[in-house]
């Protein structure tokens, strides 16, 4: 942690190459990095409120998956396309939200979802913890839901062509 115009924040450890080895990149630098991070087309990605419902979610995980953003946007996360078809799927995910909100450890799982035109995919879907005790009177909790696209990776289904 280092800390950034008042509030303290994380620091990426050494750079390779770009950055002085052992020196902490700037806080305009990091934002940049986050951004390129939360915008990559390999990584689903988005942040959920302490209800789980969704504060934000980036292009690849909304409308790369064929999704409508205003119906995600301020939805709980298991009550989105991705899970909402399958409805013990949903509340699986619903489980898995509660966990980590109670638990406030992270959790990682292999897992289906729904492309908004009704096709089956398979993600690697990750759910961490983020506690903001900075800007809000009482530390509130966020998760950052992150996951990767496996399908083109899983076992096809057999009688069916792959």
């Amino acid at each position: 942690m280092n800390s950034y115009r008042g509030v303290e924040r994380w620091s990426p450890g050494p750079g390779h190459g770009m950055f002085e080895v052992g020196r902490p990149i700037s806080g305009d630098l990091a934002v940049l990095w986050f951004q390129a991070l939360y915008e990559t087309p390999l990584l689903f990605s988005g942040m959920l409120d302490e209800h789980g419902r969704v504060l934000d979610a980036n292009h690849t995980s909304i409308e790369g998956l064929g999704h409508d953003r205003q119906k995600i946007m301020g939805t709980r996360f298991w009550e989105c396309g991705w899970w909402s078809p399958d409805p013990t799927l949903s509340e699986s995910v619903h489980g898995w939200v509660e966990q980590v909100l109670t638990s406030g450890q992270s959790l990682r799982v292999t897992t289906g979802f729904f492309f908004g035109d009704g096709r089956e995919g398979l993600v690697d879907l990750a759910l961490a913890p983020l506690t903001d005790r900075e800007l809000h009177d009482e530390p509130t909790t966020y998760i950052v839901a992150t996951g990767v696209d496996m399908t083109q990776y899983a076992a096809p289904t057999p009688g069916l062509d792959a």
